[in-house]
């Protein structure tokens, strides 16, 4: 179901970008993001193999070659795997703010796509939770990925009547937003294969990392400007 609700996600924004773009600059975004999807995926991996090693130091687990096998894939390593992929075709700025968009609408249907896959879930919990038999059947959890889901769309629609109206940096806009959205969600998942170190998650610390560079990058193209 995950893959299914990631493809209509993609599909959408994939719908989104042609009627933007249309025959302008098409092939040229088509070839970048397969070529980015390369990147992606080997940064999601990677971030996986992170986000692992870090929950076995948390548990005094043996680090071993399992590290591949028994790691999963995060997001935040894909994301800035394909945003780096992207960077290396060169597309034009208006063309990486129209993606960035649309990254949010896609990470909306493949956060639903949790939801009923399985994974990501949220805490056991008897304030707004929901039966959640995939995980435990007796337990009442936070649905947090349908939460994510529902954040993730109201950050699409705000970026993309920014994007409509020419305002703004989107791709700065993005991260910053889902760096604060991420590190908020991450305290009501229920999932401790995640990489808990010094009470916060792997994907919290690239959160922060990710928002204080955004920042920086921001107050330093100010500073040129001026």
């Amino acid at each position: 179901m995950y893959l299914v609700m990631a493809a209509v996600g993609l599909i959408i924004a994939g719908i989104l970008v042609y009627h933007e773009k249309k025959k302008t600059e098409l092939l040229q975004i088509l070839s970048a993001c397969f070529s980015a999807a390369v990147f992606l995926l080997i940064g999601a991996k990677l971030a996986g193999i992170l986000s692992y090693v870090m929950y076995c130091i948390a548990e005094n687990i043996a680090i071993g070659f399992n590290i591949f096998t028994e790691s999963g894939i995060v997001f935040y390593g894909g994301l800035l795997g394909f945003l780096y992929g992207l960077k290396r075709e060169k597309l034009s700025w208006e063309t990486m703010q129209l993606i960035s968009a649309v990254i949010p609408l896609f990470h909306a249907f493949a956060r639903i796509g949790c939801y009923f896959s399985g994974c990501c879930f949220g805490k056991v919990s008897r304030f707004c939770a929901l039966p959640y038999p995939i995980s435990d059947p007796t337990a009442m959890r936070i649905p947090i990925q349908l939460i994510e889901a529902g954040s993730l769309f109201i950050l699409f629609f705000v970026l993309w009547y920014l994007y409509r109206k020419k305002k703004g940096n989107i791709l700065s806009l993005y991260l910053i937003s889902y760096a604060v959205l991420r590190f908020i969600t991450e305290f009501f998942r229920g999932d401790a294969v995640r990489g808990i170190l010094f009470g916060l998650s792997f994907s919290q610390y690239i959160s922060i990392i990710l928002f204080l560079a955004v920042i920086c990058r921001t107050v330093k193209e100010k500073h040129r400007g001026t």
